[in-house]
């Protein structure tokens, strides 16, 4: 087992897979509207055991994020901030549970993580990042990176010089380099969000699911025609075309058959992909047959290592 499932401090329902070696990547899966880390990104943590997969994550902490989808994306992008700053300062080591720290076994399998674990894991941050986002978690992680860019220009009397200088032990430095990987993201916006939206779309038998959605403030953000989509786009390609940050520029995923949101990237970001044979709820998902997911994450990994 290459991995320690772990439960972290202060978020009930987000927990990770911590590398048994010393970790040089950090990866933070962010789930859509009215998912969870476990639905959304079911096989996830077992196929990256499998051995088909295993060399290319064994460097790799695993941290699957959870919100609840009712406030307004800005106040959910401010808290998933704070919990990206914390996994982005030395490996996230103050927000793993200490509960986590005594092994015991179940059967032949054995939970938590071994007492010396941070000892031999070092206190250096990982050398890179990558967020990951499905739906709503991509908007979610666009509009963290924004503030983030926004908190460093604010902090930084000469930015430029502070992009020349390599500085260690820099979380802000480590969140703007990192990659982006998107599966269907609604960052262009819901097809159907929006009062009117609903009414034409959703059949009568789903009407308790449709006045849910129309009272919804995060779902409403999502209007593909509303300030705050708009708005997001707007900013974050501006704010690219300044600075070049990497993590302002995704690489999005769409199945072919998207029936949910947009299927668009922003003016800066990479290529589109479409999969054959996959809806907005599936693409995300590996499985034996489809292990394009896991190769789509990792790529990140490879070209980061080789910018």
């Amino acid at each position: 087992m290459e991995h320690f499932p772990v439960t972290i401090q202060g978020h009930p329902f987000a927990y990770g897979l911590v590398t048994t070696k010393v970790p040089d990547t950090g990866v933070i899966f962010v789930h859509g509207f009215d998912g969870n880390p476990k639905t959304t990104w079911v096989n996830f943590e077992g196929m990256v055991e499998g051995t088909n997969h295993r060399s290319m994550w064994n460097k790799c902490d695993l941290f699957f994020y959870a919100y609840e989808s009712r406030d307004q994306i800005p106040v959910l992008a401010r808290a998933f901030l704070t919990f990206l700053k914390r996994i982005a300062t030395y490996k996230g080591r103050d927000i793993i549970d200490p509960s986590n720290y005594s092994v015991r076994s179940i059967g032949k399998f054995k939970l938590g993580v071994p007492i010396n674990f941070l000892t031999f894991r070092g206190g250096d941050p990982y050398k890179n990042m990558i967020l990951v986002g499905h739906s709503t978690g991509a908007v979610i992680i666009r509009e963290a990176l924004c503030k983030a860019v926004r908190d460093i220009i604010k902090d930084q009397k000469d930015l430029q010089e502070w992009l020349k200088r390599k500085t260690p032990n820099n979380a802000d430095r480590l969140i703007v380099d990192s990659r982006l990987r998107f599966f269907a993201p609604a960052h262009r916006g819901v097809i159907a969000a929006g009062n009117l939206g609903i009414a034409r779309n959703v059949p009568i038998i789903e009407k308790a699911l449709a006045l849910r959605l129309a009272s919804s403030p995060l779902y409403q953000n999502l209007s593909q025609e509303g300030a705050f989509i708009l708005d997001l786009r707007a900013e974050t390609e501006k704010l690219y075309e300044q600075y070049k940050f990497e993590a302002l520029r995704a690489r999005s995923l769409f199945g072919e058959h998207e029936e949910i949101v947009n299927a668009k990237g922003y003016s800066h970001d990479e290529e589109t992909e479409f999969e054959p044979g996959h809806y907005h709820s599936s693409v995300c998902k590996p499985g034996m047959q489809y292990s394009k997911p896991l190769t789509f994450v990792m790529d990140a990994s490879s070209s980061a290592k080789n910018a």
